[in-house]
C-alpha cells in the first residue's frame, strides 16, 4: 500500500459534545470502513475536544463512533 501513490490524504476528525452529538461517555473512539471498522482511540485535545488525525483513502469513505469502550453505544456525529 502506497497512500502517495493511491492519492490517500490525511484529515482531522473531531467529536465535541454538544456539537457533534450529545454522547459524552468515553473512551471515543472512530471506526472506518477501509480499517474493516476496527477502532481507533481518539485522543482529548487542550479543549477537551476528542481529535483523531487519521490518512483516508480518496473517495467515500463510511465511519461512525463508538463511545465507552467494548460494551459501548455507537453514534454518528450531526
Amino acid at each position: 500500500m502506497c497512500w502517495v501513490c493511491e492519492g490517500w490524504s490525511e484529515h482531522k476528525f473531531e467529536w465535541r459534545v454538544g456539537k457533534s452529538g450529545d454522547t459524552a461517555k468515553e473512551p471515543v473512539y472512530m471506526h472506518f470502513d477501509f480499517d474493516e471498522y476496527r477502532p481507533w482511540l481518539m485522543e482529548k485535545d487542550e479543549h477537551g475536544h476528542h481529535v483523531l488525525w487519521k490518512m483516508i483513502p480518496p473517495g467515500k469513505t463510511n465511519y461512525f463512533y463508538s463511545f465507552g469502550g467494548e460494551n459501548g453505544v455507537a453514534d454518528v456525529a450531526k
